[in-house]
């Protein structure tokens, strides 16, 4: 936190800047006719005393609202202070810096509070001494420490607690003062109201401060009561922590349990510092038979690439030896295959020659007893009219046998250009045609 910000803190938690504000505010309202009530003009602004009792009053109050915030705070702050549970260990010292640095990651305001006031001095008498003891006696004048700067921070309240009285006896002298002075035996009627301003003023006054004192009591007698409880908690969550990593054996009533207590230490000491021995000779061991493997090693794998060198190279001009041979053999296999197959593809070729020659020759056939077949359907539809004229004109027998003529000659001519299939149906077609 820098130092513009402490300051800002200090003067925000200031209760001399709370009550003069308090102040203030109370006179205006008093003055603007808010509080204009002639109870509050009689004991609050009717003198130079009354209003100095209310100053303080208010800076008083001040004092003891801001106290009372501040303790209300730290008991909720109580548990955010805590440790991981580890066992305890051996080395104190080290243990009370680990659980410093813990609190050095704490907010600045948990730092300050009482228990982290109380945990950081405990802690850093360990560093000091070296070890835990004494550790319960430490904490007990901690304990006494933060009592007696509790009671030292209400040192401003008690004085004014004190100095208001004192004002208003202050203002009762003044006022009856005030009273004599105004007594005049000549003129005791004209010099009455001045003798009873002035024994109000006295009386006023200090019926003021008795009354503000008496507030003020109270209040302190209130944040005294909670400060007492919050003391007793930080001891008792104090004392719990740190027992749990330093535990107290021993200590002052029983020195010779401390005394073996030391007597252990110094052997684990002892032991600590032979077993750091022994691993050191273990290293210096472990290294020299690593060095000496290296060197095995390294000689080790020259003769073995060596000798993997050779047979390699063996391997490989046996293995180039019969690739060559299997290269030569495969290649005249492939050359008698390749003419086979140009033999082969020769004779197809032949054989493709032939039957494109036969397809041209059966497709012009086929065209030709395509036209022969369009003139069977023609003459066919010619033999249907026929019919049909031949059973109309009663001229059957007649029409028949030219019928037979014209089909005699047609298959006369038909045996020049057809197969025999053709020559067959035609012959069926006249065998029909007689049957007619």
């Amino acid at each position: 936190m820098s130092r513009l910000n402490r300051f800002a803190a200090a003067v925000m938690q200031s209760p001399l800047l709370w009550g003069s504000l308090a102040s203030l505010g109370f006179f205006t309202l008093i003055h603007t006719g808010t509080l204009g009530n002639e109870f509050f003009r009689r004991y609050f602004a009717g003198h130079w005393v009354e209003y100095c009792e209310t100053i303080m009053f208010f800076i008083a109050l001040s004092q003891i609202i801001l106290k009372a915030c501040e303790l209300a705070e730290q008991r909720t702050r109580l548990n955010k202070v805590s440790f991981e549970q580890t066992f305890p260990l051996g080395d104190a010292e080290a243990e009370a810096r680990a659980m410093l640095n813990k609190l050095d990651e704490l907010k600045e305001s948990d730092q300050k509070a009482y228990l982290g006031t109380r945990l950081r001095n405990a802690l850093e008498g360990i560093c000091r001494k070296g070890s835990a003891d004494g550790l319960e006696g430490e904490l007990r004048f901690l304990s006494d420490m933060d009592a007696g700067r509790a009671h030292a921070s209400h040192a401003m309240v008690r004085i004014i607690i004190w100095a208001i009285p004192i004002l208003g006896f202050l203002g009762t002298v003044i006022g009856i003062t005030m009273a004599i002075a105004g007594l005049d035996p000549k003129t005791l009627e004209s010099s009455l109201p001045v003798v009873t301003s002035g024994l109000g003023v006295a009386f006023d006054t200090t019926a003021l401060a008795l009354a503000l004192s008496m507030v003020l009591m109270f209040g302190q007698f209130f944040v005294d009561k909670q400060e007492a409880r919050l003391l007793s908690l930080v001891d008792d969550q104090s004392l719990e922590l740190l027992s749990a990593r330093f535990p107290i054996v021993g200590g002052e009533h029983d020195p010779q349990l401390h005394g073996i207590r030391k007597m252990g230490e110094a052997v684990v000491g002892s032991v600590e510092r032979l077993v750091e021995r022994q691993v050191d000779l273990w290293q210096k061991s472990i290294a020299e038979v690593d060095s000496r493997w290296r060197e095995v090693s390294t000689a080790g794998a020259g003769q073995v690439e060596e000798g993997l060198t050779k047979a390699i190279s063996r391997s490989m001009s046996e293995h180039r030896k019969h690739l060559l041979a299997a290269e030569e053999a495969t290649a005249e296999q492939n050359r008698k295959h390749w003419l086979q197959v140009q033999q082969a593809l020769e004779a197809c070729a032949a054989s493709n020659a032939t039957q494109q020659l036969e397809l041209r020759r059966t497709g012009e056939a086929l065209g030709r007893i395509v036209d022969s077949a369009e003139q069977v359907r023609k003459l066919e539809e010619a033999l249907t009219s026929n019919f049909s004229a031949l059973a109309s004109s009663q001229h059957l027998q007649e029409t028949l046998l030219s019928l037979t003529a014209a089909v005699s000659l047609l298959n006369s001519r038909l045996e020049t250009i057809a197969q025999p299939g053709l020559q067959t149906g035609l012959s069926h077609l006249s065998a029909r045609g007689k049957a007619a």
